[in-house]
């Protein structure tokens, strides 16, 4: 957007000054005075002596009329230039404010379909961690129950309820029983905790990344609305043009 907002610079710049050479071009040149030579010609005395007006007096007020409409014409080019910049100053104006409302625009567009592409996988992530974190209770609740099983008076109260021939050898079997599955059931709350950890990074990141296009969609819109006013009393500056009179 930088490198388009420049080349329109460019060219608006050379639009100015061929301008200026049209203007230019169109004025009139400025009469060349003859300057007096230090010894006039007798030939025109001699050639019309009976002439009581001097050959002279024609060019001479000749040129007193160029050379008091030339100023008038000069001034009148001079301020359509200065009128013709300052139109051409206005409507680049206008131009820059129109550019700068478009590419503001585009990038609200962009943002609201990438904040809501980023509220999408927010809810499916929080859906998976809900489901993470429901199966992690699960896993602590049955590893703190395998736990007290293990302790003397669960091992005691467990093979109380089941025959043996030796109770030493039926405590020591039912304990590798519940270590073996206490083993699996660590295992797996460590995974857990882990995808755990992995899916709260990743919804960290996607909210933060959710934070900052909503103040940047704040940021434009509040530059958008600075924008009008602008462009309003711009409007409103503009000479109307005149009707013509019925």
């Amino acid at each position: 957007m930088q490198y388009q907002i420049n080349k329109f610079f460019l060219s608006t710049i050379a639009l100015m000054f061929c301008c200026f050479v049209v203007v230019m071009a169109q004025q009139p040149k400025p009469t060349k005075q003859q300057r007096p030579t230090k010894h006039p010609t007798q030939f025109d005395k001699i050639l019309d002596s009976d002439d009581k007006q001097p050959v002279g007096s024609e060019p001479n007020e000749a040129g007193k009329t160029e050379q008091t409409a030339t100023p008038k014409t000069t001034l009148q080019s001079s301020d359509a230039l200065v009128q013709a910049v300052l139109n051409l100053t206005v409507e680049v104006k206008n131009l820059v404010n129109e550019v700068r409302a478009n590419n503001s625009r585009q990038q609200i567009q962009t943002d609201i379909l990438r904040l809501n592409r980023t509220d999408l996988r927010i809810d499916r992530y929080e859906s998976e961690l809900k489901t993470v974190r429901d199966r992690l209770a699960i896993l602590e609740g049955e590893s703190q129950n395998l736990q007290l099983m293990l302790t003397t008076e669960g091992l005691e109260a467990q093979v109380s309820r089941m025959p043996y021939a030796n109770k030493g050898d039926a405590i020591r079997q039912v304990k590798d029983n519940l270590e073996a599955r206490l083993r699996v059931v660590t295992t797996e709350k460590e995974l857990v905790q882990r995808r755990e950890a992995e899916l709260a990074g990743v919804l960290k990141g996607f909210r933060e990344a959710s934070s900052e296009t909503e103040k940047r969609l704040q940021a434009i819109e509040e530059s958008l609305k600075k924008l009008a006013p602008i462009e309003a009393t711009e409007q409103a500056d503009k000479p109307k043009p005149e009707t013509p009179d019925k």
